[in-house]
């Protein structure tokens, strides 16, 4: 946890606020990170997403976007509570906050004015050997989410414990890392198909390239999956040193 200090400033300005905190939604808002918003109404509890316009630390407030699906953001008002968290450069986050003012521009766009968090709970993500793969190679992922049709994506990174898949286009619906497991296809550069169940763990959504990124951890693999895709690193691990000692490798 990262706890409330004193005299930091921002943009030549002193606020009251951990610089760690600070930094870590400078990061998410410059990276256009896609937020997990989680919110409770008359309606009850209601998970969608969203993403940070501004932090403003020294004003003591940040700014997102209106919530999607756009029906999430009926009922909101003035002092409603939004829990918030994602994750960034290997750092899982999570806070939450009051809204302060309801924004409108003049094309009607709504967006929330929310008071700046005080206290953000942050996580390491835990060290695993990551394997980049080209964008050169279309490598298929399947996504079957609460028994939709299937997305298909392309693989990114894969490591032991989890892997990192790319789609064109916004998502069409609002991924939570509440959602429980899904069943996934992932193919390998071998032409391997491993069939596995993964679960959600951070979503990130680029307008500028129109692309979203899902980080997924595994939750049930069988044995031979597992060993299928530990093979795969251990021989890229191994390929990667003897690189890097000036060795010939087949």
């Amino acid at each position: 946890m990262l706890f409330k200090r004193q005299k930091n400033k921002a943009n030549g300005k002193t606020h009251p606020y951990f610089v760690g905190n600070v930094n870590l939604l400078d990061q998410a808002l410059q990276a256009h990170l896609l937020l997990n918003a989680t919110t409770t109404t008359a309606s009850g509890a209601q998970s969608a997403s969203s993403m940070l316009l501004d932090s403003s630390p020294e004003e003591g407030t940040i700014t997102i976007d209106a919530l999607s699906p756009i029906e999430k953001n009926k009922g909101l008002k003035p002092g409603s509570t939004i829990e918030l968290d994602g994750s960034i450069n290997g750092t899982n986050f999570a806070f939450h906050s009051t809204i302060k003012k309801i924004l409108q521009d003049q094309d009607g766009n709504l967006s929330f004015q929310l008071r700046f968090p005080e206290r953000l709970h942050s996580e390491l993500q835990r060290d695993s050997f990551r394997v980049n793969v080209s964008v050169m190679k279309e490598l298929k992922v399947l996504l079957y989410i609460d028994n939709d049709e299937a997305l298909t994506g392309y693989l990114r990174d894969i490591s032991a414990t989890g892997f990192r898949v790319e789609f064109k286009g916004k998502p069409h619906k609002s991924f939570s890392s509440s959602d429980k497991g899904s069943k996934c296809l992932i193919q390998l550069p071998d032409s391997t198909k491993v069939e596995c169940q993964a679960k959600i763990m951070h979503v990130g959504y680029n307008p500028d390239l129109d692309i979203c990124k899902l980080g997924c951890k595994y939750t049930d693999i069988p044995g031979q999956g597992q060993r299928v895709i530990n093979r795969f690193i251990n021989n890229v691990q191994r390929e990667s040193r003897r690189k890097e000692q000036g060795e010939d490798f087949v």
